[in-house]
């Protein structure tokens, strides 16, 4: 019986961690910096029940992914990637849990649209704050 709780917890544990290694990492404002470049890819990643965005980015230095956020925020702001699109991002650059450096955007800049994700400190935008 003891067996069976800690199998139990461990599956609820692995069960609740963010999909893809992407996760976990915290947005850092002394690593923020500005890419541009093409989109190459736009990729809905799962995250617990629901989605996450991310772009991949081409540029001179390689290809870069982007992680925009929950999906339902991105569409709420009317904002529409496709492959091909020019782009310029500004977010911190951080290592997922599997070393990968990603970009957490704070702002993407296509055409004359500007996607606003996070604030000045890092908070994201779609997380509804409670005031007591």
């Amino acid at each position: 019986m003891k067996r069976l709780g800690v199998i139990l917890t461990l599956l609820t544990v692995w069960a609740l961690l963010p999909g893809e290694g992407q996760a976990m990492v915290r947005y850092n404002t002394a690593t923020v910096q500005t890419i541009t470049g093409q989109v190459t890819a736009v990729e809905r990643v799962r995250l617990r029940r629901s989605h996450r965005v991310r772009l991949l980015v081409a540029t001179p230095q390689g290809v870069i992914p982007v992680s925009l956020g929950p999906g339902r925020y991105v569409k709420q702001q009317n904002f529409v990637f496709g492959t091909g699109d020019q782009v310029t991002v500004i977010g911190s650059r951080v290592l997922t849990r599997k070393r990968v450096p990603v970009i957490l955007a704070s702002e993407v800049q296509k055409g004359g649209q500007v996607l606003k994700l996070r604030d000045a400190s890092g908070a994201p935008l779609w997380v509804v704050k409670r005031r007591y």
